[in-house]
């Protein structure tokens, strides 16, 4: 994986702490509201960053009120919204509608064009042909 990265640019690094990801989702869930889904893809980024190459535990509200702000959200508004409880139950519905829907059970889990899906790291080969079949089969239906 470290010599896959560093071809794309991306310096995994494997030492930091593992921790519970609820409240990253949260976050998540509050840019969008913020800035639509380009500000939430753009949080994802930093978060991914900060955990998959710095080594940062996204359990520590520090930690992601860090990135909200680097994504170019307010910090101080994600450090209030991480004290609090808000889209808790929204997170929590979505998480149940895809364990339900793909029997999501773990991740990484990619769902391509809600017509394939599949969980852990691929290479960049067969996520290609998946995307190649999902649009194929959009342009037969049109």
């Amino acid at each position: 994986m470290k010599e896959t990265g560093l071809a794309h640019g991306i310096a995994f690094s494997y030492g930091g702490e593992v921790g519970n990801t609820f409240d990253s989702h949260r976050l998540i869930s509050w840019a969008a509201k913020q800035g639509g889904v380009a500000k939430a893809d753009e949080l994802m980024e930093h978060l991914f960053r900060r955990y998959f190459e710095q080594e940062q535990n996204l359990a520590s509200h520090a930690v992601l009120a860090a990135a909200a702000g680097e994504a170019g959200l307010s910090a101080e508004g994600a450090a209030e919204f991480l004290a609090t409880d808000a889209e808790s139950a929204e997170v929590r519905a979505e998480m149940r509608g895809m364990r339900a829907r793909h029997q999501v059970g773990g991740v990484p889990y990619f769902i391509i064009g809600e017509k394939i899906a599949f969980s852990g790291a691929q290479d960049a080969e067969a996520i290609v042909d998946c995307f190649e079949r999902v649009l194929e089969e959009e342009e037969e239906q049109g």
